[in-house]
């Protein structure tokens, strides 16, 4: 078994809050699936995999203890 033909990168974009994942193509090459499909990447090429969204959907208020009068 030969050395990956690929390496991990990962970057956050803090503009819309979210992490990025990538593989980077470290030679040009032809990717074949078990359908049958293939895919052709060029050497450096980034090769997108993954977003990851990171939201709060409760606001940090919500956590406060109840006040009572």
């Amino acid at each position: 078994m030969g050395a990956p033909a690929t390496q991990n990168e990962t970057k956050l974009n803090s503009s819309p809050g979210r992490h990025e994942g990538y593989y980077v193509s470290k030679t040009n090459q032809t990717v074949r699936i078990p359908s049958g499909e293939q895919f052709e990447f060029l050497a450096e090429e980034l090769i997108n995999v993954e977003y990851s969204h990171k939201v709060c959907l409760i606001s940090r208020h919500a956590w406060a203890p109840p006040t009572h009068s």
